[in-house]
């Protein structure tokens, strides 16, 4: 009887250990967003550089193949892709992301140019695709439709 009581101490001991302990995923933001270059590679798409601030209390992690499609209305008019992210845990961080963009049918430059010149981004939204995963191969892929443009920096 006394050892199934202290098993029973010993659990809730660990438990409550491993609830302390768990990570802060909630808590994974982007705290800053910079454009450092920007390159017009044909009429149809560009290169972009962006310096991305990730405030990340939880462990490492890397984000793979992360797709965003930037939308007026329903129509998309602007496909965006990255390549390999790994997030250093438990830091606020800057890192390097090169971004390639390729404009939608019926869409050029000019319009795209304008719009920000405009500051018209609030019209704007987005779809997220991307998949996270830890240091081994379990992963998951996180999907978010019809964010705001603006929106899009405090998602995280």
């Amino acid at each position: 009887m006394k050892r199934g009581i202290r098993i029973i101490l010993v659990a809730a001991a660990l438990l409550g250990l491993l609830a302390g302990c768990t990570p802060k995923w909630s808590e994974v933001r982007i705290s800053s967003i910079g454009l450092r270059s920007f390159e017009l590679t044909s009429p149809k798409s560009f290169d972009l550089v962006l310096d991305l601030g990730v405030d990340n209390p939880a462990p490492d992690f890397y984000v793979d193949s992360l797709k965003v499609a930037v939308k007026a209305g329903e129509r998309p008019i602007v496909l965006l892709g990255a390549g390999d992210v790994q997030v250093a845990g438990e830091v606020d961080s800057c890192y390097v992301v090169p971004v390639r963009a390729t404009l939608a049918d019926g869409i050029n430059i000019f319009y795209i140019m304008g719009a920000l010149k405009e500051e018209q981004t609030g019209a704007f939204k987005a779809d997220l695709w991307a998949r996270v995963r830890l240091r081994g191969r379990f992963g998951k892929t996180i999907e978010y439709k019809d964010i705001p443009v603006d929106e899009l920096k405090d998602l995280f």
